[in-house]
């Protein structure tokens, strides 16, 4: 099952903190799959309540500026400084979700992920906890 909406706290802004981290590590892997893009979308409809056209601009616009630069946006600081911690273990678990929506887990995917949640203030053994057991099929929701 997909967590629950983020709190409405600055919601434009917490939806590219993020968007942004996620894109991050469906991108980790050198690769951007179908399933990973949808799954993306899917994360940010759940968690803020976004239809299929606001998913794809959102996806779109952190990409764009993922490539070209323009965003002036410090994601972890934003999260750490504004999410509390049963929101940001819910952010873990769904890096985590992220890197398995293409039915594997790449090692540069999964350090990128224990990189981010250490500046989350997650603890790496929760961060051990949260990785699925395996990653055969794409995650249900």
């Amino acid at each position: 099952m997909m967590g629950r909406a983020l709190p409405s706290h600055d919601n434009e802004t917490g939806r590219e903190a993020v968007a942004l981290i996620l894109y991050q590590v469906m991108v980790a892997d050198g690769r951007i799959r179908p399933a990973e893009v949808e799954f993306l979308g899917e994360c940010l409809s759940a968690q803020f309540d976004l239809s299929p056209d606001e998913c794809d601009r959102a996806i779109e616009s952190v990409g764009r500026a993922l490539r070209y630069g323009g965003l002036e946006l410090n994601p972890i600081r934003h999260i750490v400084a504004r999410f509390d911690e049963n929101e940001r273990l819910e952010l873990v678990r769904n890096f985590w979700r992220m890197a398995a929506a293409d039915g594997e887990i790449h090692e540069l995917e999964e350090s990128l992920i224990s990189r981010i949640a250490e500046m989350l203030d997650v603890d790496a053994e929760t961060v051990a906890q949260l990785r699925p057991l395996t990653v055969f099929h794409r995650p249900v929701f």
